[in-house]
């Protein structure tokens, strides 16, 4: 969730997790495509650390660290 205030012109003031209303640091982003259950839905949602950790922690449980680690794109490399 994105908080503005108002001034001459809109300023983007902070991005707030919209799970527990903490300061934002990821996004989630799913787009559901043909064929699933959700066609045509995009979720997209800001997450705090705290939350963000917890998900992808969820995923490693599920699919294992090997799989989590092969989809990882690290941007400093």
């Amino acid at each position: 969730m994105k908080l503005y205030e108002d001034q001459l012109t809109k300023v983007h003031a902070a991005t707030i997790c919209d799970i527990t209303d903490k300061d934002a640091c990821a996004t989630l982003k799913l787009n559901f495509g043909y064929g699933s259950n959700h066609d045509g839905i995009e979720l997209h949602m800001d997450l705090s650390a705290e939350t963000s950790e917890e998900i992808l922690q969820l995923l490693i449980t599920k699919y294992g660290v090997d799989k989590i680690n092969s989809l990882k794109k690290d941007y400093f490399e």
